[in-house]
Parts: structure tokens; sequence; C-alpha cells
């Protein structure tokens, strides 16, 4: 998998960053000097999962964005995303250091949807180990690697 340089994200991810700049202000905002061994995941890398997780993400992040708008504008940072991954099949979501209740079941959601979606194509799929790695996979895809083209 291609990782960008420090700061350099696929087009897709900054516009989210736009859209959303307080759950991802660690990408336009990073709390550590990018390049730094303490720049967050988020800062340095992006958004890391395939395209068809997307949907879930968007909601998540709709969710995330009014939730982080509630709370006092001087804390807003701690509730900033520090990583989105996919770690063994599953849409994953770490927060800087806090996160309310409302937060959590809401990534928790967004955890259980990706474990039924396809994350390459947003269909429903089913979870398995493939090629020594957790993905979920629809039927048309289930051979699919994120360095192969979607058809």
């Amino acid at each position: 998998m291609y990782l960008p340089k420090d700061g350099e994200y696929a087009n897709w991810a900054v516009d989210l960053a736009t859209r959303y700049p307080l759950a991802l202000a660690e990408m336009s905002r990073p709390s550590a000097p990018l390049g730094s061994f303490e720049a967050s995941a988020t800062a340095r890398w992006g958004i890391e999962c395939a395209a068809g997780w997307r949907p879930i993400l968007v909601r998540l992040l709709d969710q995330l964005e009014a939730a982080i708008a509630a709370q006092p504008a001087e804390t807003r940072d701690n509730f900033r995303i520090a990583q989105i991954k996919e770690k063994f099949g599953r849409l994953t979501v770490y927060l800087a250091s806090a996160s309310t209740p409302a937060m959590t079941a809401a990534i928790d959601e967004a955890g259980e949807a990706s474990l039924v979606t396809c994350d390459a194509c947003g269909a429903p799929g089913r979870l398995a180990e493939r090629r020594l790695f957790w993905s979920v996979k629809c039927a048309a895809h289930e051979s699919w690697t994120p360095l192969d083209p979607l058809v």
C-alpha cells in the first residue's frame, strides 16, 4: 500500500478534512510537527481505509463533528481523531485523548457496520482471513487487494 509523505493526502481525505474541521483537525493542524515521531497517525498518513467504507466513515464523521462542536471550545482539541484505519478487518477510530459516551457509541456503530460491508465497494460483505489478513469482502471482490484497480 502506498503511504504518502507526511501531510500528503488523497483528494477525498482533504475534502473530508475540509468538511469536518473539528473531527479531522489533526490533518490540517497537527498537534506535533509533521515528520516527528510524536505526530499522530492521521496527521502523518491521513485516512487509512478503502473506498467501500467511505459512506460509513462519512456517517461517523457527521456524528463526531456534531458531538465535538457541542463541547466547550477550549476542550475540542481533546476530541480530535488521532487515527482512522482498518484493523483486523474492522474500521477502527482512535480519538486524541477524550471521548463522550455518544462518541464511543458512534465509533462502535461504525466499526460494527464495517464488519459486514465490503471494504472495496461498499456492498454487503463477509469478514474472513484472506492471504494472512482479515478483511471484509463481497463475492465480487473476494480476492481484491488495495493494490488492485476496482472494476
